[in-house]
């Protein structure tokens, strides 16, 4: 600045027309203080203040002084607000600083506190992920996580049957489109453990670009819970249904036999005097059988009732099962008699002793063998066969019917169910083989259906040889050592 000055110096002398000459310097050559270089650019002020410049030199230099200082005060006060501004702007960018450290902080720590996991990934896939990711999908770490393509970490197949990578990747286009989408995908763990969960894809900006922040919640308890209320919902309905039909059909149980009981006592009554005795024995032989049928419905009722409310107590005995069995056949001999069916029981051991209520378990296999002959077809055979070994006794007891279909096989042991092929051509209330069920399952047993390739269906219970509660109390029963090597049913057919 200084050498600017004096050169503005210098231009303003010589537009001032003051131009030292030789002589002027020759004549003061004597004085060394006083001399000007002319050659060299350097004055001599003292000389030149005295000899050659008058007020208005002295004016113009007083006023180029005043502008010299005039700048240099200008130049530091411009340098002082720059250097102002220069530090406002770096507290401004220290506090920006640390506001954003301390905003990155907080969602740092909503990001890892959050109770669902929380990822970010584009379409190449993970990019990061908060703890709660590693430890819905079991990984060890971060890097093992991010290792994964979001395909990786779900089942091959989603539920609406669509390849998992196919439907990931649209979802993940979709997302950075449109910039959100939400779902439920069917995710798997690292160790291959399947579970529902709740997506949603949010698109954000991310180091100057876009990805993808995923929010992923397991919401398996609640796909339980919704399922068990559908079930709860379906079996109302079909109990619903099921009450509606049984109501239907008790009031035609019940009025058919008291039909017949009230209609042959009035025409009896009327003709007591002219009928024989063969033919009053006749009316009352069927007001006899209509008040058995009223009383067995009415029977079954109470049966159900008291197995229901847990007031029916077994009488345990030891039960020769094959002479049971027998007793059975007997009784229901003319019943399938009537319609040519044969009822054929597998050779085996003569004793089959087992622990159980004896009553309980002769009408379990009376209702199971009254079930067989009326879903026989005309001149059909019903088997029968009972195997056993040290621990369980099975029976089997089999018709060549139309069978059951496999979708009711699992029902028809409900209350008040009939199947689909039986219903319209049979009657009943669909109470024998629900009370069946509540007398095997209170020996400890339990009962099942099943469909015979060729037709027909067999009706299959198995209940322990000794008693499996403290209140049966059954001695040691020896089971005979060729008694397992009863017939197999499947040989029979």
């Amino acid at each position: 600045m200084i050498r600017r000055f004096v050169r503005l110096f210098a231009w303003s002398l010589a537009m001032a027309g003051v131009t030292p000459c030789a002589g002027a310097c020759a004549t003061s050559s004597a004085s060394t203080a006083g001399q000007v270089g002319v050659a060299s650019g350097h004055f001599g002020f003292a000389p030149l203040l005295a000899h050659a410049w008058g007020p208005a030199h002295l004016a113009l230099i007083g006023v180029i002084i005043g502008g010299f200082v005039l700048m240099v005060f200008l130049n530091r006060w411009f340098a002082r607000r720059e250097l102002n501004e220069i530090r406002t702007r770096l507290a401004l960018s220290r506090q920006k600083e640390r506001e954003l450290r301390q905003s990155e902080s907080w969602y740092r720590g909503l990001y890892e506190c959050s109770r669902d996991a929380v990822m970010l990934l584009d379409e190449r896939g993970f990019l990061d992920c908060n703890t709660a990711t590693l430890s819905l999908f079991g990984c060890a770490d971060r890097e093992e996580f991010i290792a994964c393509h979001p395909s990786e970490l779900s089942t091959a197949t989603q539920p609406d049957g669509r390849e998992s990578r196919e439907s990931a990747d649209e979802k993940i286009a979709t997302a950075i489109q449109e910039g959100t989408c939400s779902f439920e995908w069917r995710h798997q763990r690292v160790d291959g453990t399947p579970f529902m969960a709740e997506v949603l894809l949010s698109r954000i900006e991310h180091q100057d670009r876009h990805v993808l922040l995923a929010l992923v919640r397991d919401i398996s308890e609640r796909k339980r819970t919704e399922d068990a209320l559908r079930a709860a919902s379906r079996n109302a309905t079909e109990a619903n249904e099921a009450k509606t039909t049984f109501l239907a059909n008790v009031s035609h149980e019940l009025r058919t036999p008291l039909h017949g009981i009230l209609s042959f006592a009035a025409f009896g009554m009327r003709r007591t005097e002219l009928l024989g005795e063969g033919e009053l024995h006749e009316y009352f032989e069927l007001i006899r059988q209509s008040g058995h049928s009223l009383l067995a419905l009415v029977n079954d009722l109470l049966d159900l009732s008291k197995f229901e409310t847990g007031q029916s107590d077994l009488v345990p005995n030891r039960v020769n099962m094959n002479a049971l069995i027998l007793r059975v056949i007997d009784e229901c001999r003319s019943m399938a008699a009537r319609r040519g069916i044969m009822i054929r029981l597998a050779d085996g051991d003569a004793e089959l002793p087992v622990w159980c209520d004896e009553n309980r378990m002769t009408q379990v296999v009376r209702n199971l063998m009254r079930n067989a002959i009326k879903f026989s077809n005309d001149g059909g055979a019903v088997h029968v066969v009972v195997v056993a070994n040290p621990r369980e006794m099975t029976v089997s007891i089999t018709d060549h019917g139309v069978g059951i279909p496999e979708n009711e096989l699992d029902k028809v042991f409900n209350k008040f169910f009939r199947s689909s092929k039986t219903r319209n051509d049979h009657g009943g209330t669909g109470l024998g083989l629900a009370i069946c069920r509540e007398i095997v399952e209170a020996h400890g047993g339990r009962i099942w259906a099943e469909g015979r390739p060729g037709g027909g269906t067999s009706l299959v219970f198995q209940i322990p040889v000794a008693a499996q509660s403290d209140s049966l109390s059954p001695p040691p029963i020896e089971v005979p050592a060729d008694a397992s090597s009863t017939a197999d049913p499947a040989a029979l057919f």
